[in-house]
C-alpha cells in the first residue's frame, strides 16, 4: 500500500464519519421538525373573479318611514336590489351587505341581505325587501334615528357590498365587503 492510497483511505473515512454524523459541527442538540397544525395559518386563496365580475346590481327600492306603511311595521326601511349574474356560472347562494351613510361617509345603518335561491348565469334575482318584508329601524342605534329624522335636502350614500358567494359546483368565494353598487342621494 502506498502512502497515496493510505491518505485517500483516511480522507474517505473522514468524509464517511462526517456524513454519518449528520455533517453537523454545531454544539446545539439536533431537533425534529413538528407537524403540529396549530403552528400553521389557514390559507384562504384569493377569489378567481373580482366582486364586479360576479354580479351587477341596481337599486330597486329605497325608502323609510315612521308610519307603518311596510307591513304595519313602524320605523321601517324598505330596501331592495336587483342582481344580475354575470359570472358565467350558476350561483347557489349569495351574501351581501347594504350600507347607508351620511354626507360625511359615516355609516348609519348596515343591513345584511342573503339568498339561497339558485340563479343561473345571465339571470336576475331580487334581494332585500320584497312584498311585505322590510327592515326595522329600531331607534336604539343613533344611525337609525338619523335616518328617520332626515328631511328634504339632506344627503347620504348607499352602497352594496358582496361578502360571499357559493357557486353550484360547491366553490365558495369570499369577498369581505367588496363594493358592487354605490349611489349618492338627496332626500326629497
Amino acid at each position: 500500500m502506498t502512502l497515496k492510497t493510505i491518505k485517500a483511505q483516511v480522507v474517505l473515512v473522514a468524509l464517511l464519519t462526517l456524513v454519518l454524523s449528520g455533517c453537523s459541527n454545531s454544539t446545539l442538540p439536533s431537533s425534529t421538525p413538528s407537524l403540529d397544525d396549530s403552528s400553521y395559518e389557514e390559507y384562504t386563496p384569493e377569489p378567481t373573479l373580482t366582486a364586479q365580475d360576479i354580479v351587477s346590481a341596481t337599486r330597486k327600492t329605497f325608502s323609510w318611514n315612521r308610519n307603518g306603511d311596510c307591513a304595519n311595521i313602524y320605523d321601517s326601511l324598505y330596501l331592495s336590489f336587483t342582481l344580475t349574474n354575470i359570472s358565467g356560472k350558476s350561483i347557489d347562494a349569495i351574501e351581501l351587505e347594504a350600507v347607508i351613510s351620511d354626507e360625511f361617509d359615516d355609516s348609519l345603518k348596515t343591513v345584511s341581505m342573503q339568498s339561497s335561491k339558485t340563479f343561473a348565469k345571465g339571470k336576475k334575482l331580487v334581494v332585500g325587501s320584497t312584498g311585505t318584508k322590510c327592515f326595522k329601524l329600531n331607534n336604539y342605534d343613533d344611525g337609525d334615528n338619523t335616518i328617520l329624522n332626515w328631511s328634504s335636502g339632506d344627503q347620504g350614500n348607499l352602497t352594496l357590498n358582496l361578502n360571499r358567494v357559493k357557486f353550484v359546483d360547491g366553490t365558495v368565494e369570499n369577498y369581505y365587503g367588496d363594493q358592487i353598487y354605490e349611489e349618492s342621494f338627496t332626500v326629497q
